[in-house]
């Protein structure tokens, strides 16, 4: 297998698979599922993370969050900082039934085995109640899985939030993992209100790319006297 990048338009991924016969060719197929989509799947994000920020990029917010918080995402344009608590900021973008929502929470603890499926759901329920008027994540259809998140051990969640008073709901994801040079658990969480749109999941992949620019101070830091 090779790839190559615009082979004859720009941003155009051309892969090429090879096998000595077809039954050969479906079995590798089979085996490098994963490393197809993920090269696939990262080829789209670098696009589309392009056309998120190529203007009105929000640095005043992002500044504001790295200075406050020794963290930062970056803020596409028309996101609002929503609420600020105490180990929380929840950004935002609305429009006429269309609602995009991020949320970083963090919890101190020099215990990185904290880090579990329940500390998640549990977390995510305590937001939903108090700032999310009531918000829950459904069992049905819920996925987790381990991942690699900015270079570091992570679990991933894929689902389903509803809102049975407000009868609404959405495709949801979140990243939760544990960072050892400051001694945090974190849990970014994303989440799509979108009732009248058929596909939902390029507001969502939008959310990702934002989630995936998530930065320490200490990153940054560490960035800069690399250079």
């Amino acid at each position: 297998m090779f790839s190559k990048r615009d082979p004859w338009v720009k941003k155009q991924l051309l892969v090429v698979f090879t096998a000595k016969d077809l039954t050969t060719l479906k079995k590798r197929l089979r085996e490098n599922q994963n490393l197809l989509f993920d090269l696939f799947n990262d080829f789209v994000n670098e696009q589309v993370k392009k056309r998120m920020f190529a203007t009105l990029e929000q640095k005043d917010i992002e500044k504001h969050l790295l200075e406050k918080y020794g963290w930062m995402v970056r803020v596409q344009h028309d996101y609002f900082i929503a609420l600020e608590k105490p180990n929380f900021v929840f950004l935002r973008r609305t429009s006429p039934k269309r609602e995009r929502w991020l949320f970083v929470l963090w919890e101190h603890t020099n215990d990185p085995a904290r880090l579990s499926k329940e500390w998640v759901l549990e977390k995510r329920k305590e937001v939903g109640e108090k700032y999310y008027g009531g918000d829950r994540i459904l069992d049905l259809d819920l996925t987790v899985k381990e991942t690699n998140f900015n270079g570091r051990y992570a679990l991933q969640f894929d689902g389903i939030w509803e809102n049975p008073t407000k009868i609404a709901g959405g495709p949801w994801r979140a990243y939760a993992f544990y960072d050892e040079p400051t001694g945090n658990l974190y849990l970014i969480d994303l989440a799509v209100f979108a009732p009248d749109d058929e596909k939902k999941m390029p507001f969502l992949r939008q959310l990702d790319v934002m989630a995936h620019t998530f930065r320490t101070k200490y990153e940054l830091e560490k960035q800069d006297k690399r250079k």
